[in-house]
């Protein structure tokens, strides 16, 4: 993956900085963190939409998009705005249509933050 697909999905920026704060080391640390809250709220959600439950699923996609927005993961923080915004209106088809991408967006930003700290 180049630099120009990874900042398509990630700002290298938030990244980069953090890394010169923190190392190499603590910035894996931190996004495997990420990863595992990510898959937390993402059962949450998938619950929470199945269950028709949608204010909750707002909140969840909330959190999400939130710890997406703090680490640059634009493309994810993007899809956790729309799925947030759909629950909120009420609209369980379209926070469906949202849910089914935010899993390969995962993968996608995944690889981003992987191909980024190899290089730093």
């Amino acid at each position: 993956m180049s630099n120009k697909v990874s900042s398509t999905i990630i700002e290298p920026e938030q990244i980069e900085t953090l890394v010169a704060s923190a190392g190499v080391e603590m910035t894996q640390t931190i996004l495997e963190a990420f990863w595992a809250s990510n898959q937390e709220i993402l059962v949450n959600l998938q619950s929470q939409l199945a269950d028709g439950a949608l204010a909750e699923a707002a909140k969840s996609a909330h959190a999400l998009k939130g710890s997406a927005a703090n680490l640059g993961a634009v493309v994810l923080a993007e899809q956790a705005r729309l799925l947030e915004n759909a629950c909120q209106a009420m609209e369980a088809l379209s926070a469906r249509k949202v849910m089914e991408t935010i899993p390969d967006s995962i993968s996608r930003t995944r690889a981003a933050f992987e191909t980024l700290l190899q290089v730093a």
